[in-house]
């Protein structure tokens, strides 16, 4: 006869055995993460955009326009909650906040100003703002780029050797990087009032090419309303892969935009191409989002790949990504 202890020992063993048996059969499934994603496309604060952004699924629409009453923005708004979207945020885009001429800065900061008076309408998080336009000097290669800076930011190397060629762009690097944080105490009184963040964005300006440096730059304007807004492909072409970007921004980053780009096998050069057609390493991306707690907006913005995919596919791959696939 077999005592107690022989049938714990038989029977846990038999268990255990089943265990086995049963965790082999099932298959594998990921773990939930622990932060939400909402999704966005971008269109025009109308009834045609919010219809076409609720029909496919999406739960807001980004603005690509700025210049707007808050009068009218307010009215957008409420249709936009009729219809059951949101308007996370709108895009200012390219600014020259560089220039050394003040009167054109004075202008540019009205103009800012008058967007994030209308963000503040649409009831916007943030509005995208490009703070410098591309240096019209010598800039390195993207594969090149191998840059030192101080603890503040400032560049002294853009490359390794002999900088001598590209002074004058490590030059336009500081002065960019310094013009923002001044023109940015200018607008973070109005930022603060209408509690609309400035999401900066560097979008192929070849300006803050590096996650650290990007990081220094955000944080160097000392402000929380001054964020990143972090666009997924467009800095793949330096050969820093996304998921490196958003570990580093961590909770810098305001909003995302999602497009593909792929580099080429000699890494030098690439394409735009559709969400999820071998390029960025999505998985890894979403994986990265849920590291750093991101729980706001991705916003699809067409790459210009041809031919584009329709909207019902884009939607169909933006979830499938969001779903860490």
């Amino acid at each position: 006869m077999m005592n107690r202890r022989q049938f714990l020992a038989t029977g846990g063993a038999a268990l255990l055995g089943l265990a086995g048996r049963t965790a082999r059969a099932l298959p594998f499934q990921a773990a939930p993460f622990k932060v939400k994603i909402k999704k966005a496309i971008i269109g025009n604060p109308d009834e045609a955009s919010f219809k076409r952004a609720k029909d496919h699924g999406f739960d807001g629409v980004q603005l690509h326009s700025w210049n707007h009453k808050p009068d009218d923005a307010r009215r957008a708004r409420e249709l936009a909650e009729k219809i059951g979207v949101q308007i996370p945020s709108l895009i200012r885009a390219w600014v020259p906040l560089d220039s050394p001429k003040a009167d054109e800065v004075d202008k540019i900061v009205g103009t800012i100003e008058t967007a994030l008076l209308a963000a503040e309408g649409f009831g916007c998080t943030n509005i995208l703002l490009v703070p410098a336009l591309s240096p019209k000097v010598a800039i390195p290669p993207a594969h090149e780029f191998d840059i030192d800076m101080d603890d503040a930011g400032i560049v002294s190397r853009v490359v390794k050797g002999d900088n001598t060629k590209y002074q004058p762009y490590i030059d336009a690097q500081n002065r960019a990087t310094k013009s923002s944080w001044e023109v940015m105490k200018r607008l973070t009184p109005i930022a603060e009032k209408t509690k609309v963040v400035i999401a900066l964005e560097n979008v192929w300006n070849n300006l803050w090419v590096r996650p650290a440096l990007f990081k220094k730059f955000i944080d160097g304007h000392q402000h929380p309303m001054v964020r990143a807004f972090f666009d997924c492909a467009n800095n793949v072409k330096y050969g820093i892969p996304p998921e490196t970007w958003i570990r580093t921004l961590g909770k810098s980053v305001m909003e995302l935009h999602i497009k593909e780009y792929r580099l080429n096998p000699d890494g030098q050069s690439g394409v735009w191409t559709n969400l999820r057609e071998n390029g960025i390493n999505w998985p890894e991306v979403r994986k990265a989002l849920d590291e750093v707690g991101f729980d706001g907006y991705a916003t699809i913005e067409e790459s210009g790949a041809k031919p584009n995919v329709p909207i019902e596919e884009q939607a169909k791959r933006l979830d499938l990504i969001l779903d860490g696939k």
